[in-house]
């Protein structure tokens, strides 16, 4: 019987899933805990296929939890001889920003998009459908509220601007920090390396250790109100990306569940086009899709 297992890395935890011909399981597991050894506990044998979404660039951002669980993977499935799927490659590997939005004002760096391509794809896709506007003629502005957020302005569905949410570009998320007051945080970091903090603990404290879940929880209103704020705020330069023609702003990922959050972002931005919310998971239908189809062309 072939079955599918599924991982969705987040900073916090990582949720697996594991679909069969009899059904799917879901199941989360903290980042304390052995992600792949648990979703194989759960499969009670060697699966078929292994599906994981893919990350930003490996080479620039290895911590990254899609990317460090993606080694693990690919090197247990390199051992028992079955598929890895990194999911979201095609579309990912087709975005490259023009030359005045790839300036980011520090020569030699130059801005990158790395948006969560599964499942904003997927959501600007499905909007598209639902506005009954053809995909190739779209102009939507995309945003993932998770862990980190990702607003990307989407032309043909193919990202003309984006922010780097892996290197703390863009709004706060509800573990990682967004965009950092640059000499104060280099005034920070510096100070911390001299008590002996690493650089991959100082990583750990801007990606996983900020925002919401930490920093602000003893406000949680006040922190999702803040949130909604600076996404908005980087709706509206996306909007500015597109010239200010578009045809909705799509919020998906775990926030889009969190009603303050999700309204707080759509109060602000309604006025620019329609907002389109998308509550549901669009990731592990979109894994379960890409390992079903892996093992129908073995």
């Amino acid at each position: 019987m072939n079955v599918v297992l599924a991982f969705d890395p987040l900073y916090y935890r990582t949720r697996i899933g594991v679909l069969r011909e009899s059904g799917q399981v879901l199941h989360e597991v903290t980042t304390e805990e052995d992600a792949l050894e648990a979703g194989l506990s759960i499969v009670g044998g060697t699966p078929s296929v292994v599906a994981l979404p893919k990350g930003p660039p490996a080479d620039m951002y290895p911590w990254h939890p899609r990317n460090a669980l993606a080694k693990l993977a690919s090197g247990y499935c390199r051992e028992t001889g079955i598929p890895c799927i990194v999911a979201g490659l095609g579309r990912d590997g087709s975005a490259v920003l023009p030359p005045n939005a790839r300036l980011s004002g520090f020569p030699g760096y130059e801005r990158k998009p790395t948006f969560y391509e599964i499942p904003e794809g997927d959501a600007c896709e499905a909007a598209a459908r639902e506005l009954g506007v053809p995909l190739e003629r779209s102009r939507i502005v995309v945003t993932y509220m998770g862990d980190e957020v990702s607003v990307s302005a989407r032309v043909g569905g193919l990202v003309v601007d984006s922010t780097d949410p892996a290197a703390c570009e863009g709004p706060f998320g509800l573990t990682s920090c967004g965009t950092l007051p640059a000499t104060a945080f280099v005034s920070y970091a510096a100070s911390a390396l001299q008590t002996g903090v690493t650089v991959e603990e100082l990583v750990k404290r801007v990606k996983s250790s900020g925002s919401i879940s930490y920093a602000y929880a003893g406000d949680a209103s006040g922190a999702l109100d803040a949130m909604a704020y600076q996404i908005a705020k980087e709706v509206g330069r996306q909007v500015a990306a597109l010239d200010g023609r578009l045809d909705c702003v799509v919020l998906c990922g775990p926030g889009g569940s969190i009603r303050p959050l999700a309204l707080g972002v759509e109060e602000r931005v309604k006025k620019w086009a329609r907002v389109l919310r998308f509550r549901e998971d669009l990731v592990m239908p979109r894994l379960f899709l890409e390992g079903t189809k892996a093992l129908s062309k073995k």
